[in-house]
């Protein structure tokens, strides 16, 4: 199983709690899209995302692109103001161990504070925790080959604009 697990891309600074993406950021979803039809990143099986509208709009080019249906994950969404820190711990968890049961090409799109999570949780081979990891910008990514149980990381990197 092949997952890509990106950050949304870059959002509108604004007041409104549900900001969508700026122009730099449609484009670095537009990108993704690009690369996976090029074939740079697998061709994917399904679509997961945040429910909150930057994380949707990252993935809609690539679901458009492939046809396939975009699925808004509440389990992806960020941390809610209300919500103690080892409800959204358990919450990240219990995605990871799902998703590491699913078969096929995953596509993942979630925020910054999930991704951190997530990152201290991850059955890998590699050191995820290590400082190079730490640093998300918009459009970062993980692609990882999932085997046994085991997140073999690939590559971390970033699409630009």
């Amino acid at each position: 199983m092949r997952i890509y697990l990106f950050r949304h891309g870059e959002k509108e600074q604004s007041f409104v709690s549900n900001p969508g993406l700026t122009l730099r950021g449609k484009s670095q979803a537009l990108n993704i899209s690009k690369a996976a039809e090029q074939g740079q990143f697998q061709k994917p099986d399904r679509i997961y995302s945040s429910p909150k509208i930057r994380a949707l709009q990252t993935l809609q080019p690539l679901a458009e692109t492939f046809m396939l249906d975009l699925y808004p994950i509440d389990d992806l969404e960020e941390r809610h103001s209300s919500e103690p820190a080892s409800l959204f711990s358990q919450r990240v968890q219990n995605y990871l161990q799902w998703v590491g049961t699913q078969t096929g090409v995953i596509y993942l799109c979630t925020h910054l504070d999930w991704i951190e999570e997530a990152l201290a949780f991850i059955p890998s081979d590699s050191d995820l925790g290590h400082e190079k990891y730490h640093v998300w910008g918009s459009a970062q990514f993980m692609e990882f080959d999932v085997q046994d149980g085991i997140w073999h990381l690939l590559q971390f990197g970033r699409i630009e604009t």
